[in-house]
């Protein structure tokens, strides 16, 4: 688990929504374990109907809004 620390991952995440963390309302868990040892590799919380569509919602503006950015100039981003 260092290498999920090194780069700012907890062991139990959930959904980010416009950068900030969303969620935490359900209390249903996502394990997620390695094939080659059955070591828990993380743990993901589900997001419940009403957050995953603010999720997608959110999708939907973000794409209406990048779609008339030129491509190489949303690659300098």
């Amino acid at each position: 688990m260092k290498s999920f620390k090194a780069l700012g991952i907890s062991t139990l995440n959930g959904s980010y929504c416009t950068g900030t963390k969303q969620g935490g309302k359900s209390k249903e868990i996502i394990v997620s374990y390695s094939p080659v040892d059955g070591k828990k590799i993380g743990a993901v919380r589900k997001a419940t109907r009403s957050e995953y569509e603010n999720i997608v919602d959110a999708a939907r503006l973000a794409q209406l809004k990048w779609r008339n950015i030129p491509a190489p100039a949303r690659g300098e981003i």
